[in-house]
Formats: structure tokens, C-alpha cells, sequence
């Protein structure tokens, strides 16, 4: 590529500092869309930008492009706390002194490699892509190194947080750079509206089917990115080189918003990923589009209309090409998905099962308990400690607190029996919360009777209404209920946790139960268990792969945040736009919870999505 001549040149120190003004200023913005706050960004402009300004003004001004990206990279690591002042500035020049390399080691191999203009001939574009890719490797590398031994990167992120950075650097240097250097030799003349007005319609189309949402359904909007590559195809033809470039800009910028806010073929469960697939796309745009510019400069320059249809035949094979390869990415991307979210409502309805299957064990052991009432004139302290000690709760029943009964005393009862219990062995038995009601429901019995279920012995869990309403649904249809989320009894000030309790009712033997009026008025008392929610989630669901989801269990069919009752924490993130997302019903014994399963980072890793076309495809 023929080196600039030095008149064309600004001053040297002018020229620096306009282009580390510039520099800085794009790179602070491309810098808020970094992995991780690594500064890797998947969409970095200003390597483009500097290479343009080096082609042009000379090997000189790579100190600006030095001076930009330190302030840059400088502010960023500090306003986002991630290092400080002196760490964060050592760092910050590293990375510079790769960016400037970066710009000038493509400068250098397009001036000695390419002869003449960059779209002279189709050689020429090649070799400037290739300059683009191992340039941005040394960038990346650098980066990266720096990065990782500062230790604000993990080793284990680093082949990401290099790929971000070397397909941001890429595409910058593939889509920005030609454009800059053909609007310096643009010259103005007479347009063409009509043409103008047609590419214009063209792109607004395009850009429209893929990237409007019309055709979201079925992700048919990735077989519409083809029609973009026939956009820029169309512009190279009837424009020249500065169509190509131009097309491939706006094409750009379009693609890289309607990404950001989760629109198009491209949008993925994270913005890093989305852009990443963007990247590969954008690369083989602008590579279509000066390649296919660079053929049409060599045929216009060519004698004879017949060189110049003898061109057009190696297009139409390239856009044959990338259109096999478009169709085969959706093909192959719409399999993957499918599976991926196969798995996912595997998982979804592995969590369902779970919970239901083992609540069910749950109430079967109420259900015994109230078999021993059944068969029982008086079940005696001893004997209910004997039946719970069989079961082996904390073995068998884990998240469970305790098994107990709750018996039903009347108003003109509660003095004698109070008295009863107390002579039973607990002279401090009484009823709480203290008042008087027409009708108590006292805690008798509760085992393993440690020192979290004696805070619960004698309370009467008719005043409380969530628990109230449970008991009074049990009683009337002679089946299991469960309780609402409540704060137990038995939670103290440390680990706490939602709760809820299961009830059975018992009815004095012999008493006919066959109408709600008769089930009212035999009812003794009930068989009970409280549950605290994380204790009892991770026991049932120990076969479940948690680490590829989000889980929260909410009471009742309502996704409400005050009704949250477990979520396995370490998995849910806030900002995180998981890619499935799914509400689960689940019956408890005649209440509804709700399980909202999310996918997340773990699980869209093991998803092996193909990326977009990009320029290995070719």
C-alpha cells in the first residue's frame, strides 16, 4: 500500500494530540461494554481508527494512539474500582503499548505488502485482512498477559477474555479503517437520488426482516442476515469501494444496538456472547465487501466488456458460498437450541418431581402418625417420642423440624388442661400467645424435643391466620395441607430461613366424619411438621444439577419477591439475562408454590451453540 505523501500530513504534535482525544473519547465509550471489567471490549473502534490515522500521518503518531488508550484504560480500571492508582497504571500501559503496536505493525505490513490502493485488486483486500488478524493477536495477547499477571483477570478466563478482545480488534480494524481511508479521498459530485434512495429502501428492509423482530419466531431472522451480505454485494457493485465500506458501517452500528437490547439473530443469554457472535458476522461483511469492491475496481479497470462479466462469476460463487454457509448456521444453531432447551425442561420437571415425590414422603409419615391416634384410646409423651425416634428424621427426613401434635382445647378446657400438661413433667407448660379465644390449638407434642422445638411447645397456632387457614382446610376436607410461608417458631436470630407446616387432621375415634359439619365437630386435634425451606430443598433436590440453573420458590402461583421461600443464591444473578426461563407449578398437598428455573452461565457453556458465519467459514 502506497505510503501517504508528506503533504497530506497535519503537524506531528497536532496530529498526536487530536488523535488521542479522539482515541480516548471512543474508547471510553466501547470500554462500558467490557467482559467482565477487564477491558476487553467486543466492540473496539479505535484500533480501526488508529490504523487509519498511521496509514495516513505516519508511524509517528502512534504515540497518540499510546496516550489514548492509557488514559482510557487508566479511568476505566479506577472508576471501576478494580485496581488502584499505581497497579491500575502499570497495567494501563501495557495494554497501550499493545494497542500501538497493534496499529502499527497492520501499518507496516499493508504498506510493505499491498501494491498500490488497498482496492486495487482482490490480493490486496487479503492481505489487509490478514495484517488485521495478526495484529490484533499481538494486542490481545499483550493485553491478556498483562491482565492475568496483575491477577484482575483469572487464569481461567483468559482464552475468553482474548477472544473478546481479538474479535473486537478485528472487526474494528476490518470495518473502520477502510471506511476512513476512502472518505479521505472522497470527493463530492453529482448524486445519483434515484440510486441513492434504492440502496437506502434495500437497507431499511434488510436490516428490518433481520433485526425487527418480525421474524423472531423460528429464528428465521438468521437466514435474513444473508440478506445483508447481498446488501453490501449490491452497494460494492454500484458504488465503488466507499459503497462497500459505507454499507458495511451502517450495517454495523444497526446490528451492534439491536444486539445490545437483545434484538436479531445475535442476541444471546449475555451481552459479551452476543457480541462475540456479532463480531464473527461483522468480519465476514466487511470482508465481502473489499473483496468484492476490490474485484470491481480491478474489472472497471480492465479493457472490454467481457473482463468485466468474466468478474462477476467469482462473486456470484462467493455469495453461493456464504449463502450455503448462512443456511447451514441456522440449520445447525436451530438443532442446538432445540436440545438445549430439551435439557432445560428436563431439568425444569427433574425440580417438580423432586419437591412433589418427596413432600409426598412427607405426608405419608403424618399420615402415620395419625394412624396412631386411630389405633390408640390416648396417645401417651412417651409413645409419640418413640413413634418420631422410629422414623429417624434427621436421616430420612431432612429439612423437617420435628413431628408433633397439635390438640384442639375449648375455652372451658384450657384451665384443666393446662394443669395436665404440667403434670405430665412440664410445670412450665401455658398457652402463647397469652389471650383469651372461644378455641386453642396447643403444641402437645413435638419431637426431637431439643432446644429449638421447646420454643414451640404450647403455642396455639389457631391465632396465627397463614397457619389458621391451613389447619381449618385440613379439618374440613379430612386431608393433608400446607401452610403459606411463615417465620417458624423455631428459627432464632442466626441461619433463618422460610417456612411452612404440613397438617393432618385427627378426629376422636368413632366419630362420623362423612360431612364438613360432622369433620368440625369430631375433630381432635393435628398431626404436624414444620419445614424450613432451604434445609428441605437440599435434600430434595440432591439429584438435581442446581449449578445449571437458577431456582426460586415462591408460595402461591404468583412470581412476587415477597413470596420468595428458597433460591439456591449462588447461582442467581440480578443483571443476568438468562436465555430459558421457565414457571413450574407444583401441588403441595392441595397448595400451589411456583418454581421459577432460569438457565445460567453454567448451563449455556455446556450448550454447544455454533457462533455466527464468520470469515473461518470461508
Amino acid at each position: 500500500m502506497a505510503a501517504s505523501r508528506p503533504g497530506w500530513r497535519p503537524s506531528t504534535v497536532t496530529g498526536i494530540v487530536l488523535l488521542a482525544l479522539v482515541y480516548y473519547g471512543v474508547a471510553r465509550a466501547s470500554l462500558g461494554l467490557s467482559f467482565a471489567s477487564t477491558n476487553a471490549s467486543p466492540v473496539w473502534p479505535p484500533s480501526g481508527i488508529a490504523l487509519a490515522a498511521l496509514l495516513v500521518g505516519g508511524p509517528r503518531l502512534g504515540a497518540g494512539v499510546f496516550i489514548g488508550a492509557f488514559a482510557a484504560n487508566l479511568t476505566t480500571f479506577v472508576g471501576n474500582g478494580v485496581a488502584p492508582w499505581g497497579p491500575a497504571a502499570l497495567v494501563s500501559a501495557l495494554i497501550a503499548a499493545g494497542n500501538m503496536a497493534e496499529g502499527l505493525l497492520a501499518a507496516w505490513a499493508s504498506r510493505r505488502f499491498i501494491r498500490g490502493e488497498m482496492f486495487d485488486s482482490p490480493q490486496g483486500a487479503y492481505v489487509f485482512v490478514a495484517a488485521a488478524l495478526v495484529a490484533a493477536m499481538a494486542s490481545a495477547s499483550g493485553g491478556v498477559a498483562a491482565l492475568v499477571g496483575s491477577g484482575i483477570v483469572p487464569g481461567h478466563l483468559a482464552g475468553t477474555v482474548w477472544l473478546t478482545w481479538w474479535l473486537g480488534d478485528v472487526t474494528g480494524l476490518l470495518v473502520i479503517a477502510p471506511l476512513l481511508l476512502q472518505l479521505r479521498t472522497w470527493r463530492p459530485r453529482r448524486v445519483n437520488w434515484r440510486r441513492g434512495v434504492l440502496t437506502v429502501a434495500v437497507f431499511a428492509a434488510a436490516s428490518g426482516l433481520a433485526f425487527g423482530g418480525l421474524l423472531d419466531a423460528g429464528h428465521a431472522n438468521r437466514l435474513m442476515t444473508f440478506g445483508l451480505v447481498v446488501f453490501i454485494a449490491g452497494a460494492a457493485y454500484r458504488h465503488g469501494p466507499l459503497g462497500a465500506t459505507s454499507a458495511t458501517f451502517g450495517i454495523a452500528v444497526l446490528s451492534i444496538a439491536a444486539t445490545i437490547h437483545g434484538r436479531g439473530p445475535f442476541a444471546k443469554a449475555t451481552a459479551n456472547d452476543s457480541l462475540i457472535s456479532l463480531d464473527g458476522f461483522l468480519a465476514l461483511c466487511a470482508i465481502t465487501g473489499m473483496v468484492l469492491a476490490a474485484s470491481r475496481q480491478r474489472a472497471h479497470a480492465a479493457e472490454g466488456p467481457a473482463v468485466h462479466r468474466g468478474g462477476q462469476l467469482p462473486a456470484a460463487m462467493l455469495l453461493a458460498g456464504l449463502a450455503a454457509t448462512v443456511l447451514a448456521w441456522h440449520f445447525t444453531a436451530a438443532d442446538t437450541e432445540r436440545r438445549a432447551a430439551d435439557r432445560f425442561d428436563d431439568i425444569a420437571r427433574d425440580i417438580q418431581a423432586s419437591v412433589q415425590e418427596r413432600m409426598g414422603v412427607y405426608e405419608q409419615a403424618l399420615r402415620g402418625g395419625r394412624g396412631l391416634f386411630d389405633a390408640s384410646v390416648r396417645v401417651e409423651r412417651g409413645e409419640w417420642r418413640q413413634y418420631v425416634e422410629s422414623l429417624t428424621i434427621n436421616r430420612n427426613y431432612p429439612g423437617i423440624q420435628g413431628l408433633g401434635f397439635s390438640e384442639r382445647v375449648s375455652r372451658a378446657d384450657r384451665q384443666r388442661y393446662v394443669e395436665q400438661v404440667r403434670a405430665d413433667g412440664l410445670p412450665a407448660f401455658d398457652f402463647h400467645p397469652a389471650g383469651e379465644r372461644d378455641e386453642y390449638t396447643s403444641i402437645t407434642y413435638l419431637e426431637p424435643f431439643d432446644e429449638r422445638n421447646r420454643r414451640a411447645l404450647g403455642y396455639d397456632m389457631y391465632s396465627e391466620p397463614v397457619r389458621r387457614t391451613a389447619m381449618l382446610q385440613s379439618r374440613d376436607s379430612g386431608s393433608p395441607a400446607v401452610s403459606g410461608k411463615v417465620r417458624l417458631m423455631q428459627e432464632s436470630g442466626e441461619d433463618r430461613q422460610a417456612g411452612f407446616l404440613m397438617y393432618v387432621p385427627v378426629y376422636h375415634r368413632g366419630a362420623p366424619v362423612d360431612t364438613v359439619a360432622a369433620r368440625q365437630a369430631a375433630l381432635k386435634g393435628f398431626v404436624y411438621a414444620p419445614f424450613r425451606m432451604d434445609d428441605l430443598m437440599h435434600g430434595a433436590l440432591q439429584r438435581v444439577d442446581l449449578s445449571s440453573v437458577c431456582l426460586r420458590i415462591f408460595d402461591g402461583d404468583q412470581v412476587d419477591p415477597a413470596a420468595v421461600m428458597y433460591m439456591n443464591a449462588a447461582q442467581c444473578q440480578a443483571s443476568y439475562p438468562h436465555q430459558f426461563v421457565q414457571a413450574v407449578p407444583m401441588q403441595v398437598a392441595g397448595h400451589r408454590w411456583t418454581a421459577e428455573v432460569k438457565s445460567t452461565q453454567v448451563f449455556e457453556a455446556a450448550v454447544e451453540r455454533p457462533r455466527s458465519p464468520s470469515w473461518r467459514a470461508r
